[in-house]
């Protein structure tokens, strides 16, 4: 019975040690992450007053929102034809209930740890990255599904890679700028920036590199507002010169800066057999769905989009978007705002973005969190217009470590007399 009452006392350290954990493990292992998110529940469930606690957070606005984002899904599965299809792609969205749990149990003594674990997995990947490109080791992923050492993704898809480094850069820059460091921190650190720089130049990943740009800027925009002082600009010299040197040194990042040029060349011929060209057609599908207007404000239900496109790819007109069958017909139209609008219509779609919105208007009084706030949501709306990335498990439980920091602050707040 002693042991039993020291154990739930300390619950809530215990959760914050496995967010620590969990935040380490983002970048290099799924199923290590995963079964973190499970312990931490099973944690929750033994807190003190659990009751009171879940009065808590249902009163959250956040928390709400969500729910009626969820609860709108279930209601989509009405006039979703494949019920087993619909109930799996809404059961995605479970794991981001554990976001309320970490907001409401984590300590702000522990959130630079957090962040730090974080920086600490991407430095390991950053590690095994170099070492295939030095032909030293390889990893099960990039081995069976990247088999090129000059693109170096050695535990995710290219794109999902680059979000992660891309976050980690702007992240190590503003401690830099922002954070009271020795200079020796100041040194580590602004070398740790240059070899990951290197490594996202040479991951094939361009949505990720786009939403880095970017982000950037919006950084450097933000900061200018806030101050009102326009020394910020001097700091746009930064990406420049990292474009260039990633240009002249990446063969990589120079082939696929070439392939979007000839992409964006191919379309003006009706051309879209590109991954950039299957991006822009997939507006167009979308665009021929949302002509109904039921459809443009219920949606069509889940997977019915890629059903029409397998079906109006086959039409006369639209013959030049039949390459996009393949990588469509059964799968996503590689943009998260388009699943949403095309499958739940604009209510969806609104819903999803007043939860971004939420988000994005939290009030945090520590400047380094707030601009990692910046840093995060850019980077995850930009690159949603390139990659279904709510609905991935890597980027999704990237999305509950950084949105659960947020969140904390906004519960912190209600709670305060």
């Amino acid at each position: 019975m002693i042991f039993f009452k020291n154990f739930r006392e300390n619950i809530y350290i215990y959760i914050n040690y496995l967010f620590i954990i969990f935040a380490l493990f983002i970048p290099l292992n799924r199923g290590i992450s995963n079964t973190i998110l499970y312990l931490s529940f099973i944690l929750f469930l033994f807190i003190p007053n659990l009751k009171d606690k879940l009065k808590i957070i249902i009163k959250n606005k956040i928390f709400q929102i969500f729910i009626l984002f969820i609860l709108y899904n279930f209601l989509v599965l009405l006039w979703t034809p494949d019920k087993y299809y619909g109930i799996k792609y809404i059961s995605q969205y479970f794991r981001y209930f554990l976001i309320f749990i970490f907001a409401f149990s984590l300590k702000e003594k522990y959130i630079k740890y957090v962040i730090s674990a974080f920086l600490l997995g991407l430095f390991i990947s950053e590690i095994t990255a170099y070492g295939i490109y030095f032909n030293l080791w390889d990893t099960n992923f990039h081995q069976y599904h990247v088999g090129n050492k000059h693109d170096l993704s050695p535990f995710m898809n290219h794109i999902m890679y680059t979000l992660f480094l891309g976050i980690g850069l702007l992240i190590i820059l503003i401690k830099i700028f922002f954070e009271k460091l020795s200079i020796k921190e100041k040194i580590f650190l602004f070398l740790f920036f240059l070899t990951m720089s290197g490594n996202m130049f040479m991951s094939g990943g361009r949505g990720g590199q786009v939403a880095f740009f970017l982000s950037f800027l919006t950084l450097i925009i933000y900061n200018i507002i806030q101050t009102k002082s326009y020394k910020y600009i001097f700091i746009l010299l930064i990406p420049i010169i990292l474009f260039i040197l990633g240009y002249e040194f990446s063969s990589l990042f120079h082939q696929r800066v070439n392939q979007t040029i000839l992409s964006l060349n191919k379309l003006q011929n009706f051309q879209f057999c590109t991954s950039f060209g299957k991006r822009i057609g997939a507006w167009i599908v979308s665009y021929e769905i949302l002509k109904n207007p039921i459809h443009l404000f219920f949606g069509m239900g889940f997977k019915e989009p890629m059903v029409f496109l397998h079906n109006l790819i086959h039409t006369p007109e639209f013959h030049y978007l039949k390459c996009m069958d393949h990588n469509f017909s059964n799968f996503h139209l590689h943009n998260v705002y388009l699943m949403q609008i095309t499958q739940t219509g604009l209510i969806g779609l609104l819903l999803y973005l007043s939860f971004l919105y939420k988000l994005s208007v939290i009030n945090i009084k520590d400047n380094l969190l707030t601009n990692i706030k910046v840093i995060f949501l850019s980077m995850f709306i930009i690159a949603s217009f390139v990659e279904p990335i709510f609905h991935h498990t890597w980027t999704a439980n990237l999305f509950l470590l950084f949105s659960s920091i947020f969140i904390h602050f906004d519960i912190k707040k209600s709670l305060s007399p």
